[in-house]
């Protein structure tokens, strides 16, 4: 059944009535993630004046034309560089810029599975609430399911650095998002990441494909989300329900 669906678990209430209302689902910013590591991978903290000096040399090349062209003259770029020539003032840079830029990132946080005991029980309301299954469709950014990407989970991993090429940084920045404890692995979870919006996004309506109900969900909370869904031009979403499997440890998700 889960295809190529990606799910959203969610407590039933008013912000998950205006996933219906407004077609849209809310990224995140990171330090409301529930795990302290999570896009929080740490980076050497020592670097000799030799890489440091690549590194600012690297830097003046690619950002040189553009300086210039905005009036700046070649040594003043030097300059500018001059105050975090030593190793701890450049670690403090760095480590301020990271920040800087992982307060501005919003991430939608999705799963491969809808049938996960432990998620149902952390992120809808022990399996009181339900579960949206989508299929991203759009290419375009219009959508906040554009180009999910999968998470890694990992025991270990090794030091990034600041005075990495552009290429390996680029890679190294994917990797800082997408690298998780490998105690998180039964999420099995893919990430929407925009990199200065945070809140709500619309999706397009035929994306959303069919909402799962608790096996502990209330029945006067199913009959008004199916109501919402109904008032709010969602009338092609199949509506289902988990139920324990006898014998097993797992569960089945049935049609209403």
């Amino acid at each position: 059944m889960e295809g190529n669906l990606l799910y959203k678990y969610r407590n039933f209430g008013e912000y998950t009535n205006n996933i219906i209302k407004n077609s849209s689902l809310y990224l995140s910013p990171i330090k409301q993630f529930n795990d302290p590591f999570d896009s929080s991978l740490s980076y050497h903290q020592y670097y000799t004046r030799s890489a440091m000096l690549k590194y600012w040399k690297d830097s003046v090349k690619i950002h040189k034309e553009e300086a210039l062209s905005l009036g700046y003259r070649k040594d003043y770029i030097h300059q500018a560089m001059k105050p975090y020539s030593k190793n701890e003032a450049f670690v403090e840079q760095h480590n301020r810029i990271r920040q800087n830029a992982r307060d501005k990132m919003g991430v939608l946080s999705l799963s491969r599975t809808s049938t996960s005991i432990l998620m149902w029980s952390h992120y809808a309301n022990n399996h009181k609430g339900l579960v949206f299954g989508f299929e991203p469709k759009a290419k375009d950014s219009k959508s906040c399911l554009a180009k999910p990407m999968k998470v890694d989970y990992e025991i270990t991993y090794d030091l990034l650095s600041y005075v990495a090429n552009s290429e390996i940084r680029q890679k190294q920045y994917i990797k800082e998002l997408l690298t998780k404890f490998k105690d998180w692995s039964y999420e099995k979870e893919y990430r929407v990441v925009e990199l200065n919006f945070q809140g709500e996004k619309p999706f397009y309506k035929d994306e959303l494909k069919t909402i799962i109900f608790g096996l502990k969900a209330n029945q006067k909370d199913i009959d008004a989300m199916i109501r919402l869904c109904q008032e709010n031009d969602f009338s092609h979403v199949k509506f289902k329900k988990a139920e324990t499997i006898h014998g097993k440890f797992e569960l089945a998700i049935r049609d209403l």
